[in-house]
């Protein structure tokens, strides 16, 4: 959890690192791995507040954008400086990711999926 506020919701924050491997060995071989990367998902629920508002992470004011609908959340690759709007549900191709990562770190935050 980065952020949490009772009328806007949450921010919370997923880390992810790419290994990739050599399909053709005999035997499991890590070819290269990525250095972690931060991910974060802002989950707006406040039907009423259609403005930019902010959240606290910390002693940090992070500005969140509004609620749209139900099954629009928003992700950010750079710690809360820009989001960028999907659909919760979405699992066509470039959104099948995002929309993994999501549910994964949001069940996990629920304690739904260990």
């Amino acid at each position: 959890m980065v952020a949490e506020d009772r009328d806007t919701r949450y921010i919370f924050s997923v880390d992810v690192k790419d290994i990739s491997y050599n399909p053709e060995a005999d035997r499991f071989q890590i070819q290269s791995i990525t250095p972690r990367t931060t991910i974060w998902f802002y989950c707006p629920l406040n039907k009423g507040f259609h403005g930019y508002s902010a959240l606290l992470a910390g002693d940090k004011a992070i500005d969140v954008p509004p609620y749209v609908n139900d099954q629009v959340s928003y992700v950010s690759y750079d710690q809360g400086k820009n989001w960028r709007p999907f659909y919760m549900d979405d699992t066509h191709g470039y959104n099948q990711p995002v929309h993994d990562l999501f549910w994964k770190g949001l069940n996990l935050m629920r304690g739904l999926d260990r």
